[in-house]
């Protein structure tokens, strides 16, 4: 039995040696090529956080969603304060659970409800940023064309799980907006799913203009992700000053 457990430990101990090595050349040069087998090795932590999801989710959407928020935590680890796979269980696994857990409730929340909370959201968010600080109730009302009222149940009604995702699913990403240079700028700058999420959104270097939805097959991830994606492409090209009107 000792000898089990120590054959074990030792391959414990080679496998994470191996994700490291895989993680720092990735590190390095974050190109497809580098994160493909990251992932590859990766893919028993993967599949371990989505066997432990219960639900009406498909695994399939659900290890897709992991997978994404496993690329997206890739970059700020640090190898001196924890092992990988205890980073990406304290970062990736347990926004998985809320992911789950968000699009499970949201089910028995009435759509136009939904769509109300992101509008709030969105336009107290544009107020913000033009006004320079948290608009009142008033101000958003006025935008909205609703009465103060409303939005102050809105927002009490407002479960906190939601807010962010309804944000991601209302966020504007206009491809008829004028960036071309901002875009151009920003690919040389992204790599893996976000490179490939801007190249299919508006056909760039050869590749076909897609919707979310076939983006989502394309890339083997879940139409959230996409959206989540390109919410943040949005957040760089606005911060970029390319973007207006976001």
């Amino acid at each position: 039995m000792a000898t089990r457990m120590a054959t074990r430990t030792a391959t414990s101990v080679k496998n994470q040696d191996t994700e490291l090595q895989l993680w720092r050349t990735w590190k390095e040069d974050p190109s497809d090529e580098n994160l493909t087998p990251l992932l590859n090795s990766l893919q028993p932590i993967i599949d371990h956080h989505a066997a432990k999801m219960h639900g009406n989710l498909p695994k399939s959407a659900i290890r897709a969603q992991m997978t994404g928020l496993v690329i997206g935590a890739l970059p700020d680890y640090d190898p001196n304060k924890s092992q990988l796979n205890t980073y990406l269980f304290n970062t990736a696994g347990k926004k998985l659970n809320r992911y789950v857990y968000t699009y499970q409730n949201l089910g028995s929340i009435p759509e136009p409800r939904i769509i109300q909370i992101g509008t709030f959201n969105k336009v107290k968010s544009n107020l913000e940023g033009e006004l320079g600080r948290p608009p009142t109730y008033e101000e958003i009302a006025d935008e909205m064309k609703v009465p103060v009222k409303q939005l102050q149940l809105l927002e009490k009604e407002m479960r906190p799980d939601l807010i962010q995702d309804t944000l991601y699913s209302n966020a504007v990403f206009d491809e008829g907006t004028e960036i071309d240079d901002g875009i151009i700028m920003l690919h040389a700058e992204l790599f893996g799913p976000e490179k490939s999420v801007l190249e299919y959104t508006y056909g760039l270097y050869g590749k076909p203009q897609l919707s979310n939805v076939e983006i989502a097959k394309k890339l083997g991830i879940s139409p959230s992700m996409v959206t989540q994606i390109k919410s943040k492409i949005a957040n760089k090209l606005k911060s970029s000053g390319f973007l207006t009107g976001y």
